[in-house]
C-alpha cells in the first residue's frame, strides 16, 4: 500500500481485499488492539464534516492513539495568509499522519508533495473521497455476502471476494456530477466484472432553467419517472447523494440572491417531485440495499430509514472500522 492515500486509483485488487479482511478483524477484535499507542494523528478539516472527521477520530482513539488538529481555518495561520503547503509542512513535524479535507480538488496531492508524513485524502472538492468509497464498497460486499457468521466472534467465516461484488447493478441517484463520493466509487467498481451503473442525475445545468432573478425557476428538462422505476426495480444497490450546491458553478448566481434563495438552496422542483421516499420502496428488490454517504437534505426522506434494506447507519459505522484498519496498516 502506498505511503499516502490520495485516490482509489492507487489501489490494486489485493490491496482492497486485504483492507476488507483487516476491517472484518477490526469489527470483531478492534477493541483489543493498541496499534497506535504513542502515535498522533493530525486532523485538518478545512471543510465541514461530521462522519469522516468523527469516525477517523474514533478510529484513532480505539486503537490507542491521539489526535490534534482543527476544523475550519479561523483559528489557524491560514487565516493570516499562510499557504496550504506551509501548514502541512509545519504540522508534519508534530504528527505521524495527517488526515486532510479541503474544498479544492487536488489539495491532497499538493499536501503529499511537501509532507514528511503520510497524507490521507478525506475529501478534496469535487475530486475524490477514497476512504468513503472503500467503506461503501465494503458495505456493499458485506451485505451481499451470504455467510451468516461473518460478524460472530470465533465462528469460521470466509473472507469477502470478487464474487460479492461482480455483477452488481447500482443506481446512482443524486448529484452525480459534483459528488466526489460517486467519483471515487465508480472508479473502484471498475476493478470488477459485469458491473452495471445506472444514473438518475438530480443536478441540472443552469441553462436547463428559465426564469429571471426572483422569479419561479422552471426546469426545461423533464424527469423520466418511468425510466427511474425501471432502473430502481433492477438495482442491487441504490446509492443516494445530496445536491452539492456548494460546488456548483457560478452560472447559478442568478438564483443566489435573497429573493430566490429558497429556490437555489432547496432546488424546489427536484426535491418536491423527485426525492426518494417510502413510496419508491415498492419498486425495490427484496435483497436490494439503500446507501447514502450523508449528510442528507431533501433528496431522501427519513421515513425510508425504517425499511430493512436501508443500510445508511451500518454504512456510517463501517467507516470507523475500515479507517481503523487503514490507520493500522499505515502506522503499525
Amino acid at each position: 500500500m502506498s505511503k499516502h492515500i490520495l485516490s482509489v486509483d492507487q489501489f490494486k485488487d489485493e490491496d482492497i481485499f486485504d483492507l476488507f479482511n483487516r476491517t472484518d478483524d477490526m469489527l470483531l477484535n478492534g477493541s483489543s488492539y493498541s496499534s497506535l499507542r504513542g502515535k498522533i494523528v493530525g486532523m485538518l478539516f478545512l471543510e465541514p464534516s461530521t462522519r469522516t472527521m468523527s469516525s477517523f477520530a474514533a478510529a484513532v482513539k480505539r486503537l490507542g492513539g491521539d489526535t490534534i488538529g482543527w476544523s475550519g481555518t479561523s483559528h489557524m495561520s491560514m487565516a493570516k495568509g499562510e499557504s496550504l503547503e506551509d501548514t502541512i509542512k509545519t504540522m508534519s513535524q508534530y504528527v505521524d499522519i495527517i488526515v486532510l479535507r479541503h474544498s479544492e480538488k487536488g489539495a491532497s496531492a499538493r499536501a503529499a508533495a511537501v509532507s514528511d508524513v503520510p497524507i490521507i485524502n478525506a475529501g478534496d472538492g469535487d475530486g475524490e473521497h477514497p476512504t468513503q468509497a472503500l467503506l461503501d464498497l465494503y458495505t456493499i460486499a458485506d451485505e451481499r455476502n451470504t455467510d451468516k457468521n461473518r460478524h460472530i466472534l470465533d465462528q469460521p467465516t470466509t473472507p469477502l471476494t470478487h464474487r460479492d461484488i461482480d455483477g452488481l447493478k447500482i443506481l446512482f441517484f443524486g448529484d452525480n456530477k459534483y459528488a466526489r463520493t460517486v467519483n471515487s466509487l465508480k472508479k473502484l467498481l471498475g476493478f470488477f466484472e459485469g458491473i452495471s451503473m445506472m444514473e438518475e442525475n438530480l443536478y441540472f445545468e443552469p441553462e436547463s432553467f428559465t426564469g429571471e432573478n426572483g422569479g419561479e425557476p422552471i426546469v426545461k428538462q423533464e424527469w423520466d419517472k418511468e425510466n427511474f422505476i425501471i432502473n430502481l426495480s433492477q438495482a442491487d444497490v441504490v446509492y443516494i447523494t445530496r445536491l452539492q450546491k456548494e460546488r456548483w458553478p457560478t452560472g447559478w448566481h442568478c438564483f443566489s440572491n435573497s429573493a430566490s434563495a429558497n429556490h437555489y438552496a432547496k432546488y424546489k422542483h427536484i426535491n418536491k417531485y423527485i426525492a426518494f421516499n417510502a413510496s419508491d420502496l415498492k419498486w425495490l428488490k427484496k435483497d436490494a440495499i439503500i446507501l447514502h454517504p450523508l449528510p442528507r437534505t431533501d433528496e431522501m426522506n427519513p421515513e425510508v430509514d425504517s425499511d430493512k434494506r436501508c443500510k445508511i447507519w451500518r454504512q456510517a459505522k463501517n467507516g470507523m472500522f475500515l479507517r481503523m484498519a487503514l490507520l493500522k496498516s499505515l502506522l503499525s
